[in-house]
């Protein structure tokens, strides 16, 4: 159904772009808030709880009807519910009973949506004013450190500001100290080296023609006399040395691959049979190995044993140690034995 240029379809629309206005409105922030603002119309009741669609959307139109700039008004109902203002000029000339008419006729937000709307709010505002309060705990609790840190700029600052003022000075002084010197070296630089480099740089540009002059002979020399030489070189061999050579890999190639693989033929069973012998023979050199080993540990350690007993013996000798010397004389005789039984 349409009436006078505006459908109810569009109506719908319009409330609840009105709605999410309100809301906004409610929690004093956005878009909303400002408009409805403008309009002076409130959204809330006394307890501050957000009025029903029906409400907000008689009092918007009403007090749009009462404005007189009507580019203003056009501007705030197209913000506020999301239409041009010409689309809304049948609605704004309506009757109350006309308007009453079409309230009935649009679908509006249930209560249960703007309760649950309003809950949200109040939600949003508890926890604003939480951090608030965590905000006004945090700043108490770091007042005292706060105090201290100002206590103590306060009396280190006579300290500070005597270091700054050293430190400037020293700065200074090293500026007003280094600028004669660096004053001479710049002096130096103009009256010794900026006339060296004057000097140099005219000799390049007098002697420049012979220069390029000379650069010319060489490189016509290089182009007429060695250039030719190298590519008549280079296409030799990738003309005529190169296809030879391919020619004669590709002749020869199968002739040496069947003489290896010949002579791998011929070696191959000598391999073999040398492989065969080893695993063969290996068991007994390892066994005569181990044999040959143990011999000769034990005769060295007889001899060692051996040794002993004579230092020992001698030893006892020079300081009469009689226990020692017959212990010297039975390592004698152990190494000796341990000698001849290791070769059994």
């Amino acid at each position: 159904m349409k009436m006078m240029g505006f459908s109810m379809e569009q109506a719908n629309g319009d409330l609840a772009a009105l709605g999410e206005k309100a809301m906004d409105a409610a929690m004093g922030a956005g878009e909303g808030a400002e408009l409805f603002g403008m309009l002076g119309v409130e959204v809330t009741d006394a307890g501050g709880k957000l009025l029903s669609q029906q409400e907000i959307f008689a009092r918007t139109i009403a007090a749009l009807q009462e404005m007189e700039n009507v580019t203003e008004r056009n501007a705030i109902a197209s913000a506020l519910m999301s239409t041009t203002g010409e689309e809304l000029v049948p609605v704004l000339n309506m009757t109350a009973k006309e308007l009453d008419n079409l309230k009935s006729k649009t679908n509006i937000i249930s209560e249960e949506d703007l309760q649950k709307s309003e809950d949200y709010r109040l939600k949003v505002d508890e926890l604003r004013k939480k951090f608030e309060s965590l905000g006004m705990q945090l700043a108490v609790q770091f007042l005292p450190i706060s105090e201290k840190l100002l206590s103590w700029f306060e009396k280190a600052m006579p300290f500070i500001e005597i270091s700054a003022q050293k430190t400037f000075d020293t700065i200074a002084s090293a500026i007003n100290t280094a600028l004669p010197v660096i004053d001479k070296i710049v002096m130096f630089i103009k009256e010794n080296v900026m006339p060296a480099f004057d000097e140099l740089k005219n000799n390049v540009d007098s002697n420049m023609p012979a220069i390029q002059k000379t650069i010319q002979e060489v490189v016509a020399f290089i182009t007429d006399n060695i250039l030719p030489p190298l590519i008549e070189w280079f296409s030799f061999l990738y003309k005529e040395l190169l296809p030879e050579l391919v020619t004669m890999w590709q002749e020869w190639f199968p002739k040496i691959a069947e003489t290896i693989q010949a002579t791998w033929n011929l070696i191959k069973p000598i391999l073999e049979l040398l492989k065969q012998t080893f695993d063969f023979v290996f068991p007994y050199i390892k066994i005569v190995v181990i044999n040959a080993i143990k011999i000769i540990s034990g005769v060295v350690s007889g001899l060692i044993q051996t040794l002993t007993g004579v230092i020992q013996f001698i030893t006892a000798l020079f300081t009469n140690d009689w226990e020692l010397a017959w212990t010297g004389i039975k390592n004698i005789f152990i190494g000796i034995f341990q000698a001849i039984k290791s070769n059994f």
